[in-house]
């Protein structure tokens, strides 16, 4: 899902890509930040150093991610 973006909606999505298709007027700027929330996880425990935690537009905290780079 594309938050706070009605016009938008993910047709094709993986681990590592997506493709979004626009219905609105206004398409996305190339390098404008779009919020997606994922069907899953799983790519957090090897591509990413830590998990930063946000509430609403609140940044709450940063988390090492322990299992970093250990999934082969």
């Amino acid at each position: 899902m594309v938050l706070r973006r009605s016009d938008c909606s993910i047709v094709a999505l993986s681990e590592k890509h997506g493709r979004i298709e626009y219905t609105g007027e206004k398409r996305p700027s190339v390098g404008e930040l779009l919020r997606i929330a994922p069907n899953h996880a799983c790519v957090i425990s090897n591509m990413v150093e830590y998990d930063h935690f946000v509430r609403g537009e609140h940044y709450v905290r940063a988390d090492l991610v322990p299992a970093r780079g250990r999934i082969t």
